[in-house]
Protein backbone atom coordinates (compact mmCIF):
# COMPACT_ATOMS: atom_id res chain seq x y z
CA UNK A 1 0.00 0.00 0.00
CA UNK A 2 1.22 4.01 -0.71
CA UNK A 3 1.58 5.95 1.87
CA UNK A 4 -1.32 8.50 0.56
CA UNK A 5 -3.86 5.30 0.63
CA UNK A 6 -2.68 4.36 4.49
CA UNK A 7 -3.02 8.04 5.13
CA UNK A 8 -5.38 10.04 3.36
CA UNK A 9 -5.81 12.67 5.37
CA UNK A 10 -2.75 13.95 6.76
CA UNK A 11 -3.95 17.15 7.74
CA UNK A 12 -7.08 16.01 10.40
CA UNK A 13 -6.58 16.69 13.93
CA UNK A 14 -5.86 13.77 16.03
CA UNK A 15 -7.35 14.74 19.41
CA UNK A 16 -10.21 16.26 21.02
CA UNK A 17 -10.68 19.51 22.57
CA UNK A 18 -10.31 19.57 26.70
CA UNK A 19 -11.07 21.03 29.58
CA UNK A 20 -8.02 23.99 30.35
CA UNK A 21 -6.91 24.92 33.80
CA UNK A 22 -4.41 26.96 34.58
CA UNK A 23 -0.99 24.49 34.93
CA UNK A 24 0.47 23.77 38.06
CA UNK A 25 3.82 25.36 39.17
CA UNK A 26 6.18 24.07 37.19
CA UNK A 27 7.97 23.16 40.88
CA UNK A 28 4.96 21.13 41.30
CA UNK A 29 5.03 19.93 37.86
CA UNK A 30 8.77 18.50 38.21
CA UNK A 31 8.43 17.19 41.49
CA UNK A 32 5.28 14.95 40.26
CA UNK A 33 7.82 13.59 36.96
CA UNK A 34 10.54 12.64 39.76
CA UNK A 35 8.47 11.10 42.26
CA UNK A 36 5.65 9.04 40.47
CA UNK A 37 7.79 6.46 38.89
CA UNK A 38 8.67 5.37 42.44
CA UNK A 39 4.97 5.09 43.68
CA UNK A 40 4.29 2.01 41.59
CA UNK A 41 5.94 -1.26 39.80
CA UNK A 42 5.69 -2.51 36.51
CA UNK A 43 5.24 -6.41 36.54
CA UNK A 44 5.23 -6.27 33.04
CA UNK A 45 4.54 -4.37 29.72
CA UNK A 46 3.60 -4.41 25.89
CA UNK A 47 4.35 -1.82 23.45
CA UNK A 48 2.26 -2.22 20.07
CA UNK A 49 3.99 -1.90 16.66
CA UNK A 50 1.13 -0.95 14.20
CA UNK A 51 1.93 -2.52 10.15
CA UNK A 52 -0.13 0.58 8.50
CA UNK A 53 -1.08 4.03 10.10
CA UNK A 54 -4.24 5.91 9.09
CA UNK A 55 -4.96 8.90 11.57
CA UNK A 56 -8.18 8.52 12.43
CA UNK A 57 -8.43 4.92 12.92
CA UNK A 58 -8.25 3.54 17.04
CA UNK A 59 -4.84 1.99 17.93
CA UNK A 60 -3.16 0.74 20.75
CA UNK A 61 0.15 1.62 22.49
CA UNK A 62 0.81 -0.19 25.23
CA UNK A 63 -1.06 -2.68 28.11
CA UNK A 64 0.54 -3.45 31.33
CA UNK A 65 0.65 -4.86 34.21
CA UNK A 66 1.22 -2.62 37.79
CA UNK A 67 1.24 -2.93 40.84
CA UNK A 68 1.34 -0.24 43.53
CA UNK A 69 1.78 -0.19 47.33
CA UNK A 70 2.64 3.10 48.02
CA UNK A 71 0.24 5.72 48.97
CA UNK A 72 2.14 8.45 47.64
CA UNK A 73 0.98 7.02 44.06
CA UNK A 74 -1.46 9.13 42.34
CA UNK A 75 -1.80 10.28 38.58
CA UNK A 76 -2.62 13.61 38.27
CA UNK A 77 -3.66 14.92 34.81
CA UNK A 78 -3.52 18.63 35.89
CA UNK A 79 0.19 18.11 35.20
CA UNK A 80 -0.09 16.12 31.71
CA UNK A 81 -2.46 18.65 29.93
CA UNK A 82 -2.41 18.34 26.17
CA UNK A 83 -1.43 14.57 26.84
CA UNK A 84 -3.70 12.69 24.04
CA UNK A 85 -3.53 8.98 25.58
CA UNK A 86 -6.46 7.42 26.53
CA UNK A 87 -6.17 4.66 29.39
CA UNK A 88 -8.42 1.72 30.61
CA UNK A 89 -7.06 0.61 33.68
CA UNK A 90 -8.89 -2.54 35.00
CA UNK A 91 -8.46 -3.94 38.69
CA UNK A 92 -7.70 -7.16 39.04
CA UNK A 93 -7.24 -7.05 43.06
CA UNK A 94 -6.82 -4.56 46.31
CA UNK A 95 -8.64 -1.08 45.20
CA UNK A 96 -7.58 2.26 43.39
CA UNK A 97 -9.57 5.56 42.87
CA UNK A 98 -10.53 8.27 39.95
CA UNK A 99 -12.23 11.20 40.07
CA UNK A 100 -13.64 13.37 37.49
CA UNK A 101 -16.09 16.23 36.88
CA UNK A 102 -18.78 13.22 37.44
CA UNK A 103 -17.45 12.57 41.35
CA UNK A 104 -15.07 9.86 43.13
CA UNK A 105 -15.02 6.69 42.74
CA UNK A 106 -13.31 3.42 44.01
CA UNK A 107 -12.72 0.46 41.79
CA UNK A 108 -11.94 -3.12 43.23
CA UNK A 109 -11.14 -6.03 41.08
CA UNK A 110 -13.58 -6.89 38.27
CA UNK A 111 -13.95 -2.81 37.72
CA UNK A 112 -12.29 -0.82 35.02
CA UNK A 113 -12.34 2.90 34.76
CA UNK A 114 -11.79 5.08 31.17
CA UNK A 115 -9.26 7.93 31.48
CA UNK A 116 -8.83 10.97 29.00
CA UNK A 117 -5.23 11.78 30.02
CA UNK A 118 -5.09 15.50 29.42
CA UNK A 119 -8.13 16.27 31.18
CA UNK A 120 -7.09 18.27 34.19
CA UNK A 121 -10.10 17.75 36.13
CA UNK A 122 -9.32 14.14 36.10
CA UNK A 123 -6.47 12.26 38.70
CA UNK A 124 -6.51 8.31 39.92
CA UNK A 125 -4.74 7.16 42.86
CA UNK A 126 -4.05 4.40 45.09
CA UNK A 127 -6.08 4.94 48.29
CA UNK A 128 -4.01 5.72 52.17
CA UNK A 129 -6.52 3.06 53.55
CA UNK A 130 -5.81 0.13 51.48
CA UNK A 131 -4.65 -3.08 52.76
CA UNK A 132 -3.69 -4.74 50.17
CA UNK A 133 -1.67 -3.85 46.99
CA UNK A 134 -3.51 -2.37 44.27
CA UNK A 135 -2.87 -5.14 40.88
CA UNK A 136 -4.11 -3.69 37.84
CA UNK A 137 -4.03 -3.60 33.68
CA UNK A 138 -3.44 -0.08 32.20
CA UNK A 139 -4.33 -0.10 28.45
CA UNK A 140 -3.07 2.59 26.68
CA UNK A 141 -4.91 3.78 23.12
CA UNK A 142 -5.22 6.29 20.55
CA UNK A 143 -7.09 7.64 17.56
CA UNK A 144 -9.99 10.51 16.98
CA UNK A 145 -12.26 7.75 16.35
CA UNK A 146 -11.32 6.02 19.80
CA UNK A 147 -11.20 9.69 21.46
CA UNK A 148 -14.53 10.31 20.63
CA UNK A 149 -15.92 6.96 21.60
CA UNK A 150 -14.59 7.66 25.26
CA UNK A 151 -15.75 10.88 25.53
CA UNK A 152 -19.61 9.80 24.72
CA UNK A 153 -18.61 7.06 27.27
CA UNK A 154 -17.43 9.40 29.53
CA UNK A 155 -20.62 11.73 29.34
CA UNK A 156 -23.10 9.03 28.96
CA UNK A 157 -22.06 6.26 31.58
CA UNK A 158 -18.75 8.18 33.86
CA UNK A 159 -15.65 6.74 34.39
CA UNK A 160 -16.32 3.14 35.67
CA UNK A 161 -17.31 -0.26 34.28
CA UNK A 162 -18.35 -3.91 35.49
CA UNK A 163 -16.58 -6.47 33.95
CA UNK A 164 -16.03 -9.99 35.03
CA UNK A 165 -12.18 -11.08 34.46
CA UNK A 166 -13.95 -13.60 32.50
CA UNK A 167 -14.64 -11.00 29.46
CA UNK A 168 -13.61 -12.00 26.01
CA UNK A 169 -11.52 -8.39 25.92
CA UNK A 170 -9.99 -8.90 29.55
CA UNK A 171 -8.49 -12.00 28.60
CA UNK A 172 -7.37 -10.23 25.53
CA UNK A 173 -5.80 -7.89 27.25
CA UNK A 174 -3.94 -10.37 29.56
CA UNK A 175 -2.94 -12.34 26.86
CA UNK A 176 -0.51 -10.06 25.85
CA UNK A 177 1.57 -10.40 29.15
CA UNK A 178 5.02 -10.92 28.98
CA UNK A 179 6.51 -13.86 30.93
CA UNK A 180 9.63 -13.58 33.01
CA UNK A 181 9.54 -9.99 32.62
CA UNK A 182 12.95 -7.68 32.97
CA UNK A 183 12.21 -3.79 33.72
CA UNK A 184 13.88 -1.95 31.09
CA UNK A 185 13.79 -4.59 28.19
CA UNK A 186 11.03 -3.86 25.06
CA UNK A 187 8.76 -6.55 24.46
CA UNK A 188 6.41 -5.38 20.99
CA UNK A 189 3.58 -7.27 19.87
CA UNK A 190 3.06 -6.87 15.76
CA UNK A 191 -0.45 -5.51 14.66
CA UNK A 192 -2.17 -5.26 11.41
CA UNK A 193 -3.74 -2.30 11.19
CA UNK A 194 -7.34 -3.66 11.03
CA UNK A 195 -6.94 -6.12 14.22
CA UNK A 196 -5.04 -3.06 16.01
CA UNK A 197 -8.82 -0.41 15.58
CA UNK A 198 -10.24 -4.06 16.11
CA UNK A 199 -8.32 -4.75 19.75
CA UNK A 200 -9.82 -0.80 20.76
CA UNK A 201 -13.29 -1.19 19.04
CA UNK A 202 -13.84 -4.68 21.22
CA UNK A 203 -12.65 -2.58 24.38
CA UNK A 204 -14.96 0.33 23.87
CA UNK A 205 -18.01 -1.79 22.55
CA UNK A 206 -17.62 -4.18 25.65
CA UNK A 207 -17.85 -1.10 27.75
CA UNK A 208 -21.06 -0.26 26.15
CA UNK A 209 -22.64 -3.64 26.26
CA UNK A 210 -21.80 -3.63 30.12
CA UNK A 211 -24.00 -0.75 30.37
CA UNK A 212 -27.06 -2.14 28.76
CA UNK A 213 -28.81 -3.06 32.06
CA UNK A 214 -28.53 0.64 33.18
CA UNK A 215 -29.51 1.91 29.96
CA UNK A 216 -32.54 -0.74 30.29
CA UNK A 217 -33.44 0.21 33.49
CA UNK A 218 -33.30 3.84 32.52
CA UNK A 219 -35.90 3.40 29.92
CA UNK A 220 -38.39 2.11 32.12
CA UNK A 221 -38.40 5.20 34.21
CA UNK A 222 -37.79 8.19 31.31
CA UNK A 223 -41.35 10.07 30.77
CA UNK A 224 -39.93 10.37 26.88
CA UNK A 225 -38.76 6.71 26.51
CA UNK A 226 -41.95 5.86 27.93
CA UNK A 227 -44.13 7.78 25.64
CA UNK A 228 -41.90 6.71 22.29
CA UNK A 229 -42.82 2.93 23.56
CA UNK A 230 -46.61 3.58 23.72
CA UNK A 231 -46.96 6.02 20.85
CA UNK A 232 -44.95 3.93 18.13
CA UNK A 233 -46.48 0.70 19.58
CA UNK A 234 -50.29 1.86 18.90
CA UNK A 235 -50.51 1.86 15.30
CA UNK A 236 -54.31 2.33 15.23
CA UNK A 237 -55.84 4.22 17.67
CA UNK A 238 -56.20 7.49 18.37
CA UNK A 239 -53.83 8.64 20.76
CA UNK A 240 -54.23 12.11 22.78
CA UNK A 241 -51.71 14.09 24.52
CA UNK A 242 -53.39 14.08 27.56
CA UNK A 243 -54.29 10.60 27.52
CA UNK A 244 -50.73 9.59 27.07
CA UNK A 245 -49.55 12.08 29.95
CA UNK A 246 -52.09 10.56 32.22
CA UNK A 247 -50.94 6.72 30.94
CA UNK A 248 -47.33 7.86 32.24
CA UNK A 249 -48.13 10.00 35.03
CA UNK A 250 -47.15 13.39 34.73
CA UNK A 251 -48.16 16.75 33.62
CA UNK A 252 -49.50 17.11 29.95
CA UNK A 253 -47.24 20.27 29.68
CA UNK A 254 -44.51 18.70 31.89
CA UNK A 255 -44.34 15.54 29.04
CA UNK A 256 -44.39 18.27 25.95
CA UNK A 257 -41.85 20.12 27.78
CA UNK A 258 -39.50 17.42 28.12
CA UNK A 259 -40.21 16.24 24.16
CA UNK A 260 -39.44 19.93 23.02
CA UNK A 261 -36.20 19.67 25.31
CA UNK A 262 -35.19 15.97 24.29
CA UNK A 263 -36.32 15.86 20.74
CA UNK A 264 -36.64 19.59 19.64
CA UNK A 265 -39.95 19.22 18.66
CA UNK A 266 -43.64 19.03 20.27
CA UNK A 267 -45.05 15.94 21.67
CA UNK A 268 -48.52 16.82 18.94
CA UNK A 269 -45.86 17.25 16.56
CA UNK A 270 -44.08 13.51 17.27
CA UNK A 271 -47.73 11.97 17.22
CA UNK A 272 -48.34 13.32 14.11
CA UNK A 273 -45.44 11.96 12.67
CA UNK A 274 -45.60 8.85 13.66
CA UNK A 275 -48.87 8.59 12.30
CA UNK A 276 -48.17 9.83 9.02
CA UNK A 277 -45.08 7.26 8.98
CA UNK A 278 -47.64 4.64 9.42
CA UNK A 279 -50.07 5.90 6.77
CA UNK A 280 -46.90 5.78 3.91
CA UNK A 281 -45.85 2.29 4.68
CA UNK A 282 -50.04 1.16 4.33
CA UNK A 283 -49.62 3.06 0.81
CA UNK A 284 -46.86 1.82 0.09
CA UNK A 285 -47.19 -1.99 1.12
CA UNK A 286 -50.91 -2.97 1.17
CA UNK A 287 -53.94 -1.81 -1.65
CA UNK A 288 -56.21 -0.86 1.48
CA UNK A 289 -58.65 1.71 0.53
CA UNK A 290 -56.94 5.15 1.72
CA UNK A 291 -60.30 5.79 3.94
CA UNK A 292 -59.63 2.45 5.33
CA UNK A 293 -56.36 4.03 6.25
CA UNK A 294 -57.84 7.30 7.76
CA UNK A 295 -59.95 5.37 10.05
CA UNK A 296 -57.41 3.05 11.47
CA UNK A 297 -55.13 5.61 11.60
CA UNK A 298 -57.37 7.55 13.95
CA UNK A 299 -59.13 9.76 11.83
CA UNK A 300 -62.67 10.06 11.66
CA UNK A 301 -63.00 12.40 8.74
CA UNK A 302 -60.86 11.51 5.49
CA UNK A 303 -60.46 15.30 5.16
CA UNK A 304 -58.69 15.71 8.27
CA UNK A 305 -56.21 12.76 7.16
CA UNK A 306 -56.14 13.90 3.37
CA UNK A 307 -54.94 17.73 4.53
CA UNK A 308 -52.52 16.48 7.28
CA UNK A 309 -51.01 14.57 4.99
CA UNK A 310 -50.61 16.84 2.02
CA UNK A 311 -49.22 19.37 4.54
CA UNK A 312 -46.43 17.23 5.46
CA UNK A 313 -45.64 15.17 2.90
CA UNK A 314 -46.20 17.93 -0.17
CA UNK A 315 -48.61 15.39 -1.77
CA UNK A 316 -51.88 13.86 -1.51
CA UNK A 317 -52.17 10.13 0.06
CA UNK A 318 -53.04 8.84 -3.84
CA UNK A 319 -50.21 10.71 -4.86
CA UNK A 320 -48.36 9.24 -2.94
CA UNK A 321 -49.43 6.00 -3.64
CA UNK A 322 -49.52 6.09 -7.20
CA UNK A 323 -45.92 7.68 -7.25
CA UNK A 324 -44.31 5.29 -4.63
CA UNK A 325 -41.58 6.36 -2.29
CA UNK A 326 -40.61 10.48 -2.41
CA UNK A 327 -37.22 11.92 -3.08
CA UNK A 328 -34.85 11.95 0.03
CA UNK A 329 -36.22 15.80 0.62
CA UNK A 330 -39.80 15.28 0.37
CA UNK A 331 -39.90 12.79 3.99
CA UNK A 332 -41.19 13.64 7.19
CA UNK A 333 -38.25 14.71 8.32
CA UNK A 334 -39.60 18.12 6.93
CA UNK A 335 -42.29 17.58 9.39
CA UNK A 336 -43.71 21.35 10.43
CA UNK A 337 -45.63 21.78 13.73
CA UNK A 338 -49.16 22.65 13.38
CA UNK A 339 -49.34 24.51 16.64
Amino acid sequence: MTEEFLNPFPNVSDILPQAILPPPPEEEILAYFRIHPQTFEVLWNRTFLILGEAPLFPRPLSVAGQVVRDPRYRCDCRVRQGDTIRYFCYTLSGTGAISDASGSYRVTAGQGFLVETGNPLTSYWYPEDSREPWRFIAFAFHGLQSHVMVRALLQQYGPVYDLPIETRIIQRLLGFEVPNYSPGQMHVAQLQLHDAAELVTDLLMTLMASKKSVDEANSMSDPVQRAISIITTNETAELRVNDLANQIGISREHLSRLFQVRLGKSLRTFILEQKINRACLLLRETDMPIKMIADQLGYTAYTNFAHAFQQIMLVTPRQYRINGALPHHMTVHHLRSSE
